[in-house]
């Protein structure tokens, strides 16, 4: 199940400089921040355990980051970090069913020849 929650939080984050920059760094001003710990309206605080993913998107010259992260008590949620105002927004309280990583999965595929299309 998911939960949308669309609050403004305050967030303890890791920014890392530029001087330990990778040689190629297209892509990789979303990978600068990190997010330790949270602090919700309601007084509640969240520590980070993980995040799980981090990406960019752009609306117009503003550029938001999602994170989204398992805190240490199982729970997962999606946070965005607001670059133009500066600001971090708790969207989503979300079931780790609902998280599903790629990279984990295994597929096969059972192909025999001939079964396709044919000319």
């Amino acid at each position: 199940m998911q939960k949308k929650l669309n609050e403004q939080i305050d967030v303890i984050a890791l920014h890392n400089s530029t001087s330990n920059k990778p040689k190629n760094p297209a892509g990789w001003d979303h990978k600068r921040l990190r997010p330790l710990r949270i602090l919700r309206a309601s007084g509640s605080r969240l520590k980070v355990k993980e995040v799980l993913r981090a990406y960019p998107q752009r609306k117009g010259q503003n550029v938001m980051i999602h994170f989204n992260i398992q805190s240490t008590d199982g729970r997962y949620f999606h946070l965005v970090y607001e670059t133009q105002k500066m600001i971090w927004m708790l969207l989503y309280e979300f079931e780790e069913s609902l998280f599903f990583d790629e990279l984990d999965m295994e597929v096969e595929i059972n192909w025999k020849p001939g079964s396709g299309f044919q000319k």
